[in-house]
């Protein structure tokens, strides 16, 4: 029944569409609830861009299915010019993707059309995409490392592995550009592999000059969904002995959300190679203190927005609901993104021990990492 009624929605929408759009116009449905249209510019551009937006006001729907049901829908709208933007339809078609991402990103429930920004978006999308496959495969893409500090003495406890490329065309190429596309592309497998084969080997330097730190690393929620890391780190630990010491797997609260099961087994085997377990971003998403409970973890990291936000009184409320949370239930704590002095001395007063951030340290290069003393900033901590 639900499906039917999903049918006759998109039939409504298309009618409704059909009967507002400029006369002429070729609609048809692209999949789901997105359809394409090609419109003829008949009059000034600015007076077509007025018409257009109102003819996508929200519409209320109206099915009789067994009895009434009414739908709101809303529009949001991408638009490219032909021959202005290309004449390519391929590329048309991309642009207004592009497009109807940013009107969704700007609120939904408007037209987006293509602009300079959004195309030179696309175009180094495009380029990042083309040249991802060959930067992993020659090793392009490395760990660069954050210090964690003990927050009364300063010295260096860990070290968070975080991703880095930087291409000679592209310059630095940002994690939340190529991390998304590797998933989309099936990459993600290849470019983690990559990633821990170079943190073991740079560990091994890491730990003969600051013994005892441990080395924290991220996995795409893909690769939990699947046992794939877990085989990963299982065939590592057969092959390297000892090559997981010192090591913790940091997750976020989303990716417990998964599948809570499946996922608590697979963090209870890969805790069993001994690898520590750290939730990242703590606060950010929606916790359940349950399921918190319940699954193997030994660390919190407090998301910066909340170190970030430390000068207003809300924030050093949950900072310290999430410190008692973690003294509860016998959780280590770091504060992410510490960035002043202040910060780090309102962290000290509610009890958190460690943290980590710019105020100490941006992530390094190896050979930048064995030139840090071991302890950072001794001259501004207690």
């Amino acid at each position: 029944m639900a499906k039917n009624r999903g049918f006759g929605a998109i039939r409504l929408i298309a009618q409704h569409l059909g009967s507002v759009l400029p006369s002429g116009t070729f609609l048809c449905r692209r999949s789901g609830d997105e359809f394409i249209a090609v419109v003829t510019v008949s009059e000034s551009l600015d007076d077509f861009k007025d018409k257009l937006q109102r003819c996508i006001k929200p519409l209320v729907i109206q099915l009789n299915v067994t009895g009434s049901a009414h739908f709101n829908a809303t529009f949001s709208a991408g638009a490219a010019l032909y021959p202005d933007d290309s004449g390519e339809v391929s590329d048309l078609l991309i642009f207004a993707d592009t497009a109807l991402l940013s009107a969704k990103e700007s609120g939904r429930n408007q037209i987006r059309w293509l602009d300079s920004q959004m195309m030179f978006a696309t175009s180094r999308k495009s380029k990042i995409d083309n040249k991802l496959a060959l930067a992993i495969s020659q090793g392009k893409i490395h760990p660069h490392y954050q210090p964690e500090v003990d927050l009364l003495t300063g010295k260096i406890i860990g070290f968070e592995a975080l991703a880095r490329w930087h291409d000679e065309e592209l310059g630095n190429v940002s994690p939340s550009e190529f991390i998304a596309l590797a998933e989309q592309s099936g990459a993600i497998a290849s470019l983690t592999q990559s990633l821990f084969a170079q943190l073991v080997a740079d560990s091994r330097v890491i730990k003969a000059r600051f013994p005892g730190v441990r080395l924290a690393f991220n996995s795409s929620p893909q690769l939990l969904g699947g046992k794939w890391l877990l085989t990963m780190l299982k065939t590592l630990a057969f092959e390297l002995e000892g090559a997981l010491a010192g090591f913790v797997l940091e997750i976020t609260e989303s990716d417990l959300a998964l599948s809570p099961e499946e996922i608590s087994i697979q963090l209870q085997g890969i805790m069993d190679l001994g690898v520590k377990i750290a939730i990242d971003d703590f606060g950010k998403s929606y916790s359940s203190l349950s399921r918190l409970a319940s699954m193997p973890i030994q660390k919190l990291k407090i998301d910066m927005s909340f170190t970030a936000g430390l000068a207003q009184e809300e924030n050093v409320k949950i900072v310290a609901g999430i410190l008692a949370l973690a003294h509860s239930l016998e959780l280590e704590v770091t504060a992410e993104g510490v960035e002043n002095q202040a910060q780090r001395d309102t962290l000290l007063r509610l009890g958190c021990m460690q943290a980590q951030g710019y105020f100490y340290s941006r992530p390094l290069p190896l050979k930048d990492v064995m030139v840090l003393p071991r302890n950072l900033r001794p001259d501004q901590v207690a």
